[in-house]
């Protein structure tokens, strides 16, 4: 008889907010599963952004290999690409963001329907389009119409109903925003507690992602204990914590429960380090000020000037234009990415190394080499690799001269992080700032400036990597702290805890240490060869709906 697997996604989950809402007793589930299991820190992907942890997660590969980094595809070889999300593929004339019909590899519910468990998946992100399971799937953020979500087999989704509206993702209606998040927990604890009772199949796993939503607007608040909005994450916890325990209730001793988040949360930073502006100080970037007529430096000018009004002080007008502008003919994406991140005054052909924006606390820098880049001027072999370790010797020295603290806290090759097929996407170089520091886009002037209080009043939460992972069930010590982990380890974890085979080409490791040692010497890990490589899971998306989906996105500040 099969063993019955639930798994819990906290999205952003951290324990900075667990921990001590636990203490006061406000968390009596996830307290009852740390006392009852173990549990440790997760490590996000670099960059620790939804898109490529969800699926790393899914896939137990890297993003190397399942080729997600972000919500949008990298491509090194246009000089413009941190505004424009439009790029040309041979899946569509106009992908502007990844979904599950790209990414490679198979999932952990394609491990387990082959494995004979029935499953019920609901709405784990990047599931969009959802594809054939052995159960049933309802797709997870982001897709284009929550009212009517998105399943596999389709007429699951008359059972399920409408999860959220996303026009509540809107920072001047908090109060509706958060009337919005809650109920999200309530209909998704309500679809997979029904599936539950109902004893259809042996795997459950749902996801939460309105903890992620709540903290990006209302982390400043918490530290104001008088403030209407102070206790508005604490409240989504306990609504996530409330359904945790149904799921618990419903659960047997036979039951394994995982609980894990695909990164953590901190509070946004208050300095941004501006790398271009450090690599043009440095030698690495030149500029041509004489570009362009006297006419058009005029128009530019003005433009400049408007978009600097609203970089960094109307931050809710950024995301409108930002939405209108990516349904705008390519060119024109072009043409304002370039003015936002002053690139039109790079002049490429002397460059050697420039910026490229990932997401939060980690950030890339690209070498200019020749035959990759149009203008590219750097040698690949021996001049690259001389380069690329001058450039992350001077990162790691970096200091903010107003305190004299490292802003950088690793760089790495990206040979060091990743591997696989997908290799060729990731920047040269990929850094992880220190707490206090983000990246910022400027081109000339200081290399620290001040993060703007205009944009932590909507902003006020970003990832980090320390996400959380929590176990518990039979074969599972007690109370224990086992230390950190990749999220890549959770697939191989969970495969042996059932007993199933674990497939060979998986990148993470099963992690022993929170087994009992009874299980581990009864139960040998159980390799087998990797099985069929798959690109892609659900359909190709229409164009409204990628045009949906990106303007969720943006709605967050992901795009």
């Amino acid at each position: 008889m099969k063993r019955k697997l639930v798994i819990i996604g906290i999205d952003g989950g951290t324990f900075r907010l667990i921990d001590p809402l636990t203490e006061r007793g406000m968390l009596p589930n996830l307290e009852k599963l740390i006392r009852s299991g173990t549990r440790g820190i997760l490590k996000s992907t670099y960059p620790p952004v939804t898109a490529a942890a969800w699926v790393t997660f899914m896939t137990g590969k890297n993003p190397g290999k399942h080729s997600f980094y972000d919500f949008r595809e990298y491509n090194l070889t246009d000089y413009t690409p941190s505004f424009v999300t439009t790029v040309k593929t041979s899946v569509n004339d106009d992908v502007s963001v990844l979904h599950s019909s790209r990414y490679q590899g198979e999932t952990i519910w394609d491990f387990l329907g082959d494995a004979g468990y029935e499953m019920t998946v609901v709405a784990v992100p990047m599931t969009y389009p959802p594809w054939e399971v052995n159960g049933r799937m309802i797709s997870g953020y982001p897709c284009p119409d929550y009212t009517r979500p998105s399943t596999y087999p389709p007429e699951w989704g008359s059972e399920t109903g409408r999860l959220f509206n996303m026009s509540a993702i809107d920072f001047s209606k908090k109060d509706g925003f958060i009337r919005e998040c809650k109920e999200l927990v309530r209909r998704k604890g309500r679809i997979i507690t029904r599936v539950m009772k109902e004893q259809r199949g042996e795997v459950f796993s749902v996801v939460f992602s309105s903890t992620d939503f709540a903290q990006h607007y209302f982390w400043r608040f918490q530290q104001r204990k008088d403030h209407r909005y102070a206790r508005v994450i604490e409240e989504i916890y306990r609504e996530v914590d409330d359904v945790i325990g149904e799921i618990l209730n419903l659960s047997d001793e036979n039951t394994s429960v995982f609980v894990m988040s695909d990164h953590g949360f901190m509070k946004h930073p208050e300095k941004y380090v501006n790398i271009n502006s450090w690599l043009l100080n440095e030698g690495y970037i030149h500029l041509d000020l004489q570009k362009g007529s006297p006419k058009s430096k005029i128009f530019s000018g003005a433009f400049d000037f408007i978009l600097n009004q609203i970089k960094y002080k109307r931050v809710g007008l950024k995301i409108a234009i930002k939405q209108r502008l990516s349904r705008m003919p390519l060119f024109l994406q072009r043409w304002a990415s370039k003015h936002y991140f002053k690139s039109a005054l790079i002049d490429w052909g002397r460059t050697r190394a420039f910026r490229y924006r990932m997401y939060g606390c980690v950030d890339g820098l690209v070498i200019n080499m020749k035959g990759r880049q149009k203008n590219g001027i750097v040698e690949e072999g021996e001049e690259y690799e001389n380069l690329r370790k001058e450039i992350m010797g001077k990162l790691l020295e970096m200091e903010d001269p107003g305190t004299g603290d490292r802003v950088i806290a690793e760089a790495y090759p990206r040979e060091e992080l990743y591997r696989g097929d997908f290799l060729k996407n990731a920047p040269d170089i990929i850094y992880r700032f220190s707490p206090d520091y983000i990246g910022g886009v400027e081109l000339q002037g200081p290399v620290i400036s001040p993060v703007r209080k205009e944009t932590t009043d909507v902003f006020s939460g970003v990832h980090d990597q320390d996400g959380i992972f929590i176990a518990c069930g039979p074969n599972i010590r007690k109370g224990e702290d086992a230390g950190c982990f990749s999220i890549t380890d959770v697939i191989p974890t969970i495969l042996y805890d059932l007993n199933v085979p674990v497939p060979d080409d998986l990148d993470g490791r099963i992690i022993g240490e929170i087994f009992t040692e009874s299980y581990k010497s009864a139960n040998k890990p159980d390799y087998t060869p990797a099985g069929r490589k798959t690109i892609g899971h659900g359909e190709s998306l229409s164009k409204e709906d990628e045009e949906s989906v990106r303007d969720a996105l943006k709605g967050l500040g992901y795009l």
